[in-house]
């Protein structure tokens, strides 16, 4: 579990390091992810797949990347100097 967060928040780290915009999405985003993950490693383990579950996880999937595509589109890509 650490491992995972380490990368999720490390990669978004390095983003948002090399990118310059707004904070508001990248709040929203690391919410919903750390929502999901939550979820995942505390909710109840489904013992069968159901529609439920499916419809359940293409909605996630779905609202993490949209969260996902409006950080990538209201960040513009920071200049080096030198």
């Amino acid at each position: 579990m650490p491992l995972e967060l380490g990368l999720t928040f490390g990669a978004m780290w390095l983003f948002l390091a090399r990118t310059r915009g707004p904070i508001v999405p990248v709040i929203v985003l690391a919410a919903i992810l750390l929502l999901l993950q939550a979820a995942n490693w505390f909710g109840p383990v489904a013992t069968e797949v159901t529609p439920g579950t499916s419809f359940t996880a293409f909605f996630a999937y779905g609202l993490a990347t949209l969260a996902a595509w409006w950080l990538g589109t209201s960040r513009t890509l920071r200049l080096r100097r030198g």
